[in-house]
């Protein structure tokens, strides 16, 4: 059985190093046989099968995120409440980067995307809000702005990669200091599931949900005027989340936590619930199987293989071994396949960068 596996992957590996098309012209082309009424359906299938159970997942973490932030500082400060705190965490920061490809309409509303996740914290105004002496509230923590909120503070709160468990422990059972440090963590916390619980209620609420704005696309709306656009810009963000995810490998973040490869690997797994859940059925009904394959292909690849998420923790080093580098391959694959092969047979305009520097 071993040998059948590593002949699968050889096999798999040696499609993958068939080279993706890359057009020298302008990616966008109009030229498309696509069904516009089957892609109604893949669209209504990726609105209700991913991205609204994607922001209800997120909800669900920032609600344990906080439930276990407030039983850790409820005089239970050890180690064994720090550990499962920050798997609370690694979840949160797992559902967060299933919904990168979803970043916009009310993601980035007065960006909201930002405050729930602005990857670099900024460590003075952390420190500024852990020097007061009073306990902090929700309007303390919006007042300080990006630099002290959502995913990335909570990080800089509950790892260090220069202390081990116990030393790190005790920052909070510190009789000066960690009551402070726990009021932070808290109201933290309780900030992202308020801004995650209204991401999710825009999308399905009774009233002027975005789901109803992203299915109705018309001529006289104030979102989308047309079925082209819509798709414009749902797989244009696909493929900024994926060309993203693949180039983590080269150009890491600097997780504290060390868990950086959890982003790239939740975002692959989004693309792919996106090709399982009606993409590929698009793709084979309208005459595109052989593109369906390629997709399927590098998919394979990268489930084949098997990376721990804390593959970039500092304290161990960063390990190169041979299975990173086919994982990322595949990724940037897919990529080029959204970017030039699906963009052709969808007739698409892709936005390939977003002004704001999301990506």
């Amino acid at each position: 059985m071993k040998y059948f596996s590593l002949l699968l992957l050889s096999l798999l590996m040696l499609s993958a190093c068939q080279p993706v098309s890359e057009p020298s012209e302008d990616i966008s082309t109009t030229s498309t046989n696509i069904n516009s009424e089957r892609v109604q359906i893949w669209l209504t299938d990726y609105t209700d099968r991913v991205i609204i159970p994607s922001y209800t997942r997120l909800h669900m973490s920032t609600l344990q995120m906080l439930r276990r932030s407030e039983k850790f500082c409820l005089n239970n400060t050890d180690e064994y409440n720090l550990q499962s705190l920050r798997a609370s965490w690694v979840q949160l920061l797992n559902d967060w980067h299933h919904t990168e490809a979803f970043l916009f309409g009310p993601a980035v509303e007065n960006d909201r995307d930002l405050h729930m996740y602005y990857r670099f914290p900024k460590a003075k105004v952390i420190k500024r809000e852990l020097s007061k002496s009073r306990p902090l509230t929700l309007d303390d923590i919006d007042e300080a702005g990006i630099g002290a909120q959502g995913i990335a503070t909570l990080e800089y709160l509950l790892f260090n990669y220069e202390q081990d468990s116990m030393q790190f422990t005790a920052s909070f059972t510190n009789p000066e200091t960690g009551q402070q440090r726990c009021s932070l963590l808290v109201m933290v916390a309780k900030d992202l599931e308020v801004r995650a619980a209204d991401l999710l209620q825009s999308w399905i609420s009774p009233e002027n949900n975005f789901r109803e704005a992203l299915l109705s696309a018309n001529e006289n709306s104030d979102h989308y005027t047309s079925q082209q656009e819509v798709v414009d810009q749902v797989l244009s963000k696909l493929y900024q989340s994926v060309e993203t995810s693949a180039q983590r490998r080269r150009n890491e973040v600097p997780f504290r936590s060390g868990m950086g490869f959890v982003s790239a690997d939740a975002t692959l797994n989004l693309a792919q619930n996106a090709f399982n859940n009606g993409l590929e059925d698009v793709l084979i009904d309208s005459g595109h199987s052989e593109l369906a394959n390629k997709f399927e292909t590098q998919f394979a690849i990268i489930n084949s293989i098997s990376i721990p998420k804390d593959m970039f923790n500092r304290r161990t080093g960063y390990p190169h071994f041979e299975e990173v580098d086919q994982y990322f391959g595949a990724a940037l694959a897919i990529a080029k396949l959204i970017r030039y092969d699906l963009a052709d047979a969808f007739g698409l305009q892709l936005t390939l960068f977003d002004a704001d520097g999301d990506f």
